[in-house]
This record gives structure tokens, sequence and C-alpha cells, in this order.
């Protein structure tokens, strides 16, 4: 009974998805959002209508998760309330952002020396890092980067600033081609699938052509396997056995949506939900938590304080493994379960900001915004404004500001 309650919340977060789908583009912001939030809510119980699951099993920190149980259930009407939110503010708003004509504008960058001089200069720093790392294996290069805070907001830097020439200039010149092969090289190698994420989605969202609902399915199966199977090819084609011993080791592992990264937020949020004391000396996290973490950048003067995601990892993995976090936890501890709604809105306002500066400065600012959902749905609020936001706001000030020119060219709006 629980579980076909769940069911049909998610076939009507689905039907929202195509809705959605009817009013923006394939590559807009909001419609990636949506789909952001519908996976990681939706993915377990896909799970159980495609694959006929019906327990899922994160080994990691020993937690089952029934999906036809009333906890299940509960985590389900969570996520449906923050995508309902989001579904009614798109829906209700979308004519708001139709226009008869829109400004086509063209940006070109400036003071070509001086960027040349900085996109060699994070060139060369990434294939350094490259090469001096090349022999160290997956868990090595995690100690070092996790451990060094600015080395982590260096490649930050250089990542959003390759965003930036990528959505400006493409690959019209031979220094923004130079610039993407050595980025690539890098993120190949430094392996952390969120610059991955990054690149894959600027690519995307600079294409030329909108494409259909239809057709993002099997463009989704390729992302699906690419991320899915990338911590396997890196670990044992890259440092470990070849090609013929990764084809066997697939051949055997079941696909399952959720086990890409869902399954492991998920777990948090099923076990809150019924035990959620876990996390008590954490109310109001949004001010407490940041605040704290943002003084010890600075002064350390809490140097026993464990973020949310720290102690996460240290309740449930003891500290054996990486763990995500759940956002819809930490909205909980601050907003009690209206938390989702509350966020879904907060959300909204932000992205409208967004909308009313992203024709004016392309697509880095959307893609921007995407890539924030996709860091924030599986982390604490806090972590995210501390490592991520300062690498995007330095690299678009700095770039709007001394090397980007704008004309703008007035055209009738498709």
């Amino acid at each position: 009974m629980y579980l076909i309650i769940s069911q049909v919340l998610v076939c009507l977060e689905l039907l929202f998805l195509l809705t959605i789908s009817r009013y923006y583009s394939s590559k807009s912001h909001i419609f990636l959002t949506y789909l952001v939030f519908f996976y990681y809510g939706a993915s377990p119980i896909l799970d159980n209508l495609l694959f006929g699951v019906t327990e899922l099993d994160f080994g990691n920190i020993g937690i089952l998760v029934e999906l036809d149980t009333p906890t299940s259930l509960a985590a389900q009407v969570l996520y449906f309330l923050l995508l309902l939110t989001l579904f009614l503010a798109y829906f209700f708003t979308h004519k708001s952002r139709e226009s008869k004509f829109k400004n086509d504008i063209k940006i070109t960058l400036r003071n070509r020396d001086l960027l040349t001089t900085i996109v060699l200069a994070f060139s060369f720093f990434f294939i350094y890092i490259t090469l001096i790392h090349l022999d160290l294996n997956r868990s090595q290069k995690n100690d070092i980067y996790n451990n060094s805070p600015l080395l982590t907001w260096t490649f930050l830097l250089g990542e959003y600033f390759w965003v930036y020439v990528y959505c400006t200039e493409g690959l019209r010149t031979r220094l923004s081609i130079f610039f993407t092969i050595v980025t690539f090289i890098f993120i190949v190698f430094i392996f952390n699938r969120q610059p991955l994420v990054l690149f894959l989605l600027t690519l995307f969202m600079n294409l030329r052509i909108n494409l259909r609902l239809i057709f993002l399915i099997p463009l989704g199966v390729i992302f699906y396997f690419v991320l899915g199977y990338w911590k396997y090819f890196y670990a044992i084609v890259i440092y470990g056995q070849g090609w013929s011993y990764f084809i066997d080791y697939i051949s055997f592992r079941q696909v399952y949506l959720s086990r890409l990264d869902p399954i492991a937020s998920y777990s948090l949020l099923y076990d809150f939900i019924g035990n959620g004391s876990i996390y008590g000396e954490y109310v109001f996290s949004y001010v407490t938590n940041t605040f704290i973490q943002f003084l010890n950048v600075f002064t350390n003067y809490f140097p026993n304080y464990l973020t949310l995601g720290q102690y996460s990892k240290l309740y449930y993995a003891d500290n054996r493994v990486g763990l995500a976090f759940s956002f819809i936890i930490e909205s909980i501890l601050n907003f009690w379960f209206f938390g989702p709604i509350v966020a879904a809105l907060f959300i909204y306002y932000i992205q409208r900001k967004v909308e009313s500066y992203s024709n004016k400065h392309g697509a880095y600012l959307e893609i921007l915004s995407v890539i924030s959902i996709v860091v924030l749905v599986r982390t604490e609020l806090a972590v995210f404004l501390k490592i991520n936001v300062l690498p995007m706001v330095l690299v678009f000030f700095v770039m709007n500001k001394y090397f980007t020119s704008r004309s703008f060219v007035n055209v009738e709006a498709k």
C-alpha cells in the first residue's frame, strides 16, 4: 500500500516534468533544476517500477531502505512537496518570462594578452598537478585535495574560468581549444565526478540546438553510464588490470538508477525520519553551522567542531568512506517538515534573480545555477557556500569587469 502511494507520487512528479518541458527548453536551468531534484527523489521508486526492486542497501553505511514502508513513503512525500512547490512556481510564472522580442547579446572577450596569460597559467597549473600526481591512486589524491582547501579553491577557479571562456568563445579560437583539452585531461586524472559533471553540463548547455525531451532519454543513458562507471574505469583501466577486466566487472554489476549517487542521501533521509534525534545539535544549521564553519576558516575557534557531513560520515561509516549528505534533511532541521517548501521557494527566488542577469551575461550564470543544485542536493549549505560560491563569484566579477565586452542586437524571439 505504501509503495503504491509512492508510485503515484512519482508518476505525478513525472507529469509535472513533462508539463515543464512544454514551457522551458531542455537546456534551461529551470528544467534541469527540476530534473536533478526529480532524479534524487524518484530514482528509488523508479528502480522499483523498472527493475522490481523492493529494497535498497547502501552497504557502506549499513542502512537497508525498504520501499514499501511508511518511512519510505514519508521520504517520498518530502520530495513531492519540494517538486510540487517548484512546479507551481515554474508553471504559474512561465508567461511572465515570455516576450515578443528579446536582446540577442554578442559577448566577446577583451584584454586578450592578459586573458591569454591567465589561460596559460591555469593550463600549465592543471598539467603540473596532473603530472606530479599521476602515480597516485584515487584515495591518495582525495586525501591531498580534501585536506587542502586552497588547492580545491584553485581547482574550482580554473574550472569556472574555463566555463566562462567556453561560454563566450566555444571552440572558435586555438586558445579556447587548447584550454578545453587541458581542462578535460585534468578532470579525467583528478578523479572527481563534480568537475566532470560541470564539464559535460557546460558542453550541453552551449549546444546550438534545443533537444526535445525524447532525445534526452538516450543522452541521459549515456550520461548515467559515463558517471556511474567512471569510478571503476578509473580504478581498473587507468590504474588497474586493463579493459578486459573492466568489461567483465561491469557485466556482473546490476544497473540501478539510484546507485549512481542518490542512494546515499536517500538512505540518510530514510534513517533520519525514523531517528530524527541524530542531528539534534544541528537545529537551525543554516545559521549556526554556516557561522561556525566560516569562523573556523579564519580563526579555528571551534577546532573540534564537526560539520553535518563530517558528523554523518563518522556516525554511519566511522570515517571509512566518503558520504554524501541530504539537502532535504538540512531543510527539515531549519524549517521542520515545511523545509522542502521553504527551500523550493528560496531556490525559485534565486533563479529569478539569475534570469534577470543571464540574458546579459550568457549561459555562464545558468550553468552555475544548475551545478549549484547538483552540489547542494547532496551536501550541506555551509560547505557549498564555503567551497563553491567564492570561486564562482570571483570568476564572474573579474571576467565581467575586466575581460568582457557586449553588443546588443534586437531580434524577434522564436
